[in-house]
């Protein structure tokens, strides 16, 4: 994710509070997913202007909120549409392509597959736990379908199969000396 700062003092009126909110909602435009939504709002720059907008200035801080609200309706909308238009039961690849299954079975066992062969593919452990995020990323929207669409149970399985995989490779990490955890741990 690019970084992506708000501009605390506006150049022009010198203003920390109503061009902040214009610069609020003008960087959250850009951006397009939720992890980079995420990953912006974490700043914690960013955090601790919100919270002194809160205890100073509480209506501005709610417009600062309704801009974050619409910023994640807009982003969930997206994963959304993005999900509906894969097929029920699909795996994308690291070249964006979907590969359809005729079934849940048929799907779980060609996840445990793929996340055992990147696991046992000849990398660095960081090439493989790299790899392995790469790929819960590409079938984040698969994820979030089948979980909104009756099959969750099927969705923690595949996550719990890549969980235990990169829980292996960070104890081998630790092994050789230099545990980092992914992102999302």
């Amino acid at each position: 994710m690019a970084a992506v700062r708000v501009r605390w003092r506006c150049s022009n009126c010198q203003s920390s509070s109503s061009c902040n909110l214009e610069a609020l909602d003008n960087a959250i435009a850009d951006l397009a997913t939720a992890d980079d939504l995420r990953g912006y709002l974490d700043q914690p720059e960013l955090q601790a202007w919100l919270a002194r907008l809160r205890r100073t200035r509480p209506e501005q801080a709610a417009e600062a909120d309704t801009i974050i609200s619409a910023a994640w309706a807009r982003v969930r909308a997206a994963q959304d549409a993005e999900a509906a238009a894969l097929p029920e039961w699909a795996i994308v690849g690291s070249d964006g392509r979907a590969t359809e299954f005729r079934d849940g079975e048929a799907w779980l066992v060609a996840w445990r597959a793929r996340v055992d062969a990147i696991e046992a593919a000849p990398r660095s452990i960081a090439g493989r736990r790299a790899a392995l995020e790469r790929f819960l990323a590409l079938n984040g929207s698969v994820l979030h379908r089948m979980q909104q669409h009756g099959s969750v149970a099927a969705a923690l399985d595949a996550t719990a199969l890549a969980a235990q995989a990169d829980g292996r490779l960070v104890a081998q990490e630790q092994d050789d000396g230099d545990a980092v955890p992914l992102a999302a741990e």
